[in-house]
């Protein structure tokens, strides 16, 4: 009797132990847009009512702060890992701000290279300048390092990787990604087919990529699947890949609405969905192997 009470004892415990499951979980309501993530903090506009001012809203250790400037759309972190905010201005003039409120400081001055996307991880810029190619500039120093001749679209960083989300001569995104160990070596990570490659549309099952972002040793991406020319269909799934790995394995997870947004940061997972543009979260989304393999590991 001892031994089958100790058990059930036992078994009662393990089970209060035992992590929450993952759930998602609403954070905002309110036609919520420009949804960014880095170090922890998390930012996003709202608006609330026709005729009225978006607010912009920085939420960072439970804590939100709500401010009138709206413009600080992309956040990172700086060299002591700090949150900051990120503008563009004047052409190709970027300026930093220490979140949520603190004094401006210019990055980036001049309209002589087109500045086509941006990025910042402890204090390490990556630039992607249009007819360049993609840029990094260490914390702390003027100078730039080319890592990849290709044409620049939405760049990311992180400590441990790098993204460039193009298009290619079809029409379709390509994503590439390189780990900060080998910067110059990009390899194909993701691979849309909503183009034909004759300014048309595909028929049949079409698959489109976007909101790439990156977080720690992951590179994170939103992958959606419909019919063309069926309305209210589609599966959304966030994919991730760890490239520091020896042997990088797609995971997935199918997302419970549509995506219009997706931020991480520290493994959080947050995107706005169409219904009211509301903000949800996930602190540990049910990721599993997808067992697909990546299209191409070297580029």
């Amino acid at each position: 009797m001892r031994s089958r009470l100790t058990a059930a004892v036992l078994l009662a415990l393990a089970a209060v132990a035992a992590p929450a499951a993952a759930a998602e979980r609403q954070i905002a309501s309110g036609s919520v847009s420009y949804v960014s993530a880095a170090g922890g903090w998390v930012t996003w506009i709202s608006y609330q009512g026709y005729g009225n001012d978006p607010l912009r809203t920085y939420l960072h250790a439970g804590r939100r702060t709500a401010v009138e400037d709206p413009y600080y759309q992309f956040l990172g972190t700086d060299s002591d890992r700090r949150g900051v905010g990120l503008i563009r201005r004047e052409g190709s003039s970027l300026y930093e701000r220490l979140l949520p409120d603190g004094p401006e400081v210019t990055r980036r001055t001049g309209p002589d290279v087109a500045l086509a996307s941006y990025d910042v991880t402890h204090g390490d810029y990556i630039w992607g300048l249009y007819g360049k190619g993609v840029f990094l500039q260490p914390a702390g120093s003027t100078r730039l390092r080319r890592v990849s001749d290709v044409k620049p679209g939405g760049v990311t960083i992180t400590g441990r990787v790098m993204t460039n989300l193009v298009t290619n001569a079809e029409g379709n995104d390509v994503l590439l990604a390189a780990t900060r160990a080998r910067p110059r070596r990009w390899g194909v990570i993701a691979l849309a087919d909503s183009s034909d490659g004759t300014d048309g549309w595909r028929t049949g099952t079409i698959r489109r990529i976007g909101n790439v972002t990156s977080d720690g040793p992951y590179v994170y991406w939103v992958e959606h699947t419909y019919q063309s020319g069926v309305s209210g269909t589609g599966v959304f799934r966030v994919l991730r890949v760890d490239l520091t790995r020896e042997q990088p394995a797609v995971e997935a997870f199918t997302a419970p609405r549509e995506i219009v947004e997706l931020a991480v940061t520290q493994g959080r997972i947050l995107y706005s969905g169409t219904a009211g543009r509301d903000l949800f979260e996930y602190r540990r989304a049910p990721f599993a192997p997808t067992g697909e393999a990546l299209p191409m590991l070297d580029g």
